[in-house]
């Protein structure tokens, strides 16, 4: 079982490698997870600890259809399931030991994958997006469960382990939840920052602040301290 330090950086890479139509194995995660922590300074898990998390992780978007898995011979003893992006040819897979480029979708298919992600371009040492201040049209994945940029949440001054009051307000007829630094006497809800820098929005929290329903996408601005989601138009 692994860690809640971890967990934040499992998903961080997963993130990573599916905003990149990357294929993959859960191998391939736990070494990505283990050079992370390294680079951090964070004790590492070994392959053995973290491989259920990584499966759990990556249920989402394969429930989703935004990636397909199937067992692949990767050149061990036994094949490993193979996560790859829906349309992309998992023989093109060559597998990370190898010191080969990793293998992503063609040019057409990232195209059609990346309008069904639910993230934000990112990388392993920060967000290719910071500096931004916006994202727009992000996709809650499976689960419902809407992701806020981690950049826009640095932007505003939140750490892993701090936390997030939410509330809902009304900005020019349009509802919008707002995630806020400053502590509030009756928050909708809080959420704890993970230690990938994420908050992750539920369902019912949507759906609460009058933002929810089917098949919606949600746009992010940051201001000051605070953090706006509303539904994209």
């Amino acid at each position: 079982m692994c860690d809640s330090a971890t967990l934040g950086l499992i998903q961080e890479v997963v993130d990573q490698k599916v905003n990149r139509n990357e294929m993959f194995t859960a191998f391939d995660v736990s070494l990505a997870v283990k050079e992370l922590a390294q680079q951090r300074g964070i004790a590492s898990e070994r392959h053995r600890h973290m491989k259920n998390a990584i499966h759990q992780e990556l249920e989402q978007y394969t429930q989703s259809g935004v990636y397909s898995r199937q067992l692949h011979n990767v050149g061990a003893a036994t094949p490993a399931f193979l996560y790859y992006p829906a349309g992309a040819d998992p023989s093109q897979y060559v597998p990370r030991q190898a010191s080969a480029p990793q293998a992503s979708a063609p040019p057409s298919v990232a195209a059609a994958v990346a309008s069904q992600s639910t993230m934000g371009l990112s990388s392993l040492n920060g967000d290719a997006n910071d500096g931004d201040q916006s994202d727009k049209g992000r996709k809650p994945d499976a689960r419902g469960t809407l992701t806020v940029p981690n950049f826009l949440l640095r932007a505003a001054g939140f750490a892993p382990k701090d936390v997030a009051y939410v509330m809902h307000r009304d900005d020019n007829g349009t509802p919008v939840l707002v995630l806020s630094k400053r502590p509030l006497a009756s928050p909708l809800t809080t959420y704890t920052v993970d230690y990938a820098s994420n908050v992750r929005i539920t369902a019912t929290t949507l759906s609460s602040a009058g933002i929810g329903g089917t098949n919606e996408t949600y746009d992010f601005c940051g201001t000051g301290d605070e953090v706006v989601v509303r539904k994209h138009v």
